[in-house]
């Protein structure tokens, strides 16, 4: 019954694999505090509907405004102020 060697391989390496998963904790940790410069990231909630709103009030702002435009193309184009070419 020598059970020594192998007992001590098996702690060496459940110590190694601890200090693996506190070191890659840690990291973790800090990187989410100096994400979130020390805020609270769990309140970051995004308003999709309220985004989306304002992306289809900003859209519909510009298509007016190129109706806008095209109309006085149209109309400069319609008063037809070049010579004619015979």
């Amino acid at each position: 019954m020598d059970a020594g060697p192998v007992g001590r391989s098996r702690g060496r390496g459940w110590r190694a694999a601890v200090v693996l998963v506190c070191l890659a904790g840690g990291l973790l940790l800090g990187t989410a505090r100096s994400i979130s410069h020390g805020q609270d990231i769990r309140d970051r909630s995004v308003d999709l509907a309220a985004l989306v709103e304002g992306a289809e009030a900003r859209v519909k702002a510009a298509e007016e405004n190129a109706a806008d435009l095209q109309a006085q193309i149209d109309a400069a184009a319609a008063q037809d102020v070049s010579p004619q070419v015979a």
